[in-house]
């Protein structure tokens, strides 16, 4: 398989474009990434330009190398390999969010999947300033040090199930027990309770397929975005 390159830095729009989706309240990152092994069987990575993972979401900002046809073959090898971890791909364009009535109907539909059904699930006092500083590259998030602390959230991927069915994944080395995740997965999750040399979390992931596919429905509806 071609080596998939990930994203690279933020662009101006990008940045105007998460600054949107703060205002809305939508809690979005940039930290999701998706493995995939390479010809040589080496373990690699793609990281979108942004991703909700509330609604199982990567979005792509397309430029204008995009409508090459050797970046369009890449493009759909990025998004199988995302689709083939349970996210949906929305690709847009550069131009659309360069047109402030078609950026604002994208931010909108966006806001109105996100809170669909919620009475205030999330809010956020994040000022736009610091929403734009944190959005800035970040190939790998293991920065912390030690066992993690309940209550903090990150990704892991799932390396084995126990017999229980429970997943088994690590973070700097400890076990973490993930209840409901399949091998393989990667998985965003909080630390629910930590013992001297073992953890356990949850999958903070987990949807409910039937809303997730009518949300997915619904996107594809309104943008005609979803190749």
């Amino acid at each position: 398989m071609t080596n998939i390159p990930v994203s690279k830095r933020p662009s101006a729009i990008e940045l105007g474009f998460v600054a949107a989706l703060t205002k809305k309240k939508i809690r979005w990152n940039t930290r999701r990434q998706f493995s995939y092994t390479n010809y040589v069987g080496k373990t690699k990575y793609i990281k979108p330009d942004i991703c909700i993972d509330k609604l199982r979401l990567a979005i792509e900002i397309d430029g204008q190398q995009h409508f090459e046809a050797e970046q369009q073959r890449i493009d759909a090898l990025r998004d199988g390999t995302i689709r083939s971890q349970g996210y949906e791909v929305l690709r847009i364009t550069t131009q659309e969010l360069n047109n402030q009535t078609r950026f604002h109907e994208i931010v909108d539909e966006l806001a109105n999947l996100y809170h669909e059904g919620d009475e205030a699930e999330f809010s956020t006092n994040q000022p736009v300033e610091e929403a734009i500083h944190s959005f800035k590259p970040v190939e790998d998030d293991r920065s912390s040090v030690g066992p993690p602390k309940v209550g903090e959230e990150f990704y892991v991927t799932i390396e084995a199930v126990g017999e229980n069915g429970d997943g088994i994944a690590k973070r700097n080395g400890f076990v973490l027990f993930i209840p409901g995740a399949k091998e393989g997965q990667q998985v965003c999750v909080r630390v629910t309770k930590v013992l001297r040399t073992i953890g356990f979390a949850k999958n903070i992931n987990v949807a409910d397929d039937e809303s997730s596919s009518t949300k997915k429905s619904f996107v594809s509806k309104l943008f005609g975005l979803f190749r």
